[in-house]
């Protein structure tokens, strides 16, 4: 198991998929600076599951902000599986962020406990 600690994201590859855990202040633009950092070390270790943990983040996230996160992160992460570990606060009751994200063809979903959110991730599709 390698692991990578970058500066605002840390990266674990657990060998089934990724581990990623945003930190610091949110904003739109380093929250999808860390996502790109996230997508980079899946490609370079082959993996298209990631679990996203983003409940270190300290917000607030505005309704735009996650229709923009959810939009531009669509696009940078299609073709990957996402399951975002969020606490409680950070939650839209509408997950405006995942809506937006699915509408663009990403298979993204939003958990408040890691157990859920792997079980998800590592649950084969047909």
């Amino acid at each position: 198991m390698s692991q990578e600690v970058r500066e605002v994201v840390e990266i674990v590859d657990r060998g089934t998929h990724l581990e990623a855990r945003f930190l610091g202040k949110f904003s739109v633009r380093r929250f999808l600076s860390q996502l790109a950092e996230v997508i980079e070390a899946g490609q370079a270790s082959g993996r298209k599951l990631v679990l996203l943990d983003a409940t270190a983040l300290e917000g607030p996230l505005s309704l735009v902000d996650r229709y923009e996160i959810g939009s531009q992160g669509a696009r940078m992460a299609w073709g990957l599986r996402v399951a975002v570990l969020s606490s409680a606060e950070l939650v839209d009751p509408r997950k405006m962020g995942v809506l937006v994200a699915r509408n663009r063809g990403l298979d993204i979903e939003l958990f408040l406990t890691q157990e859920e959110a792997l079980s998800w991730l590592l649950t084969p599709r047909d």
